[in-house]
């Protein structure tokens, strides 16, 4: 995954191809979890009645990622 996200940093799509394809998953599904943690929504997100849903996302988001993360580190 490392060298993955790394490729897809310096803007190397066939590393990342070569290493790991979902690094591309990681760092889409990254970024927009940090852009909604920071106020950067879509419109249907901005309802007072979808708030709770939006927190619940960005939780999930942030666990799976970091689950993810540490899992893969460990084994």
């Amino acid at each position: 995954m490392t060298h993955g996200t790394v490729a897809l940093l310096h803007g190397d799509i066939a590393q990342v191809f070569r290493t790991n394809p979902f690094a591309i998953v990681y760092v889409v599904g990254l970024a927009l979890m940090i852009a909604s943690v920071f106020g950067f929504v879509w419109a249907p997100f901005r309802s007072t009645r979808l708030e709770w849903a939006k927190t619940a996302v960005i939780v999930a988001a942030a666990f799976t990622f970091s689950a993810y993360s540490i899992g893969r580190n460990l084994v």
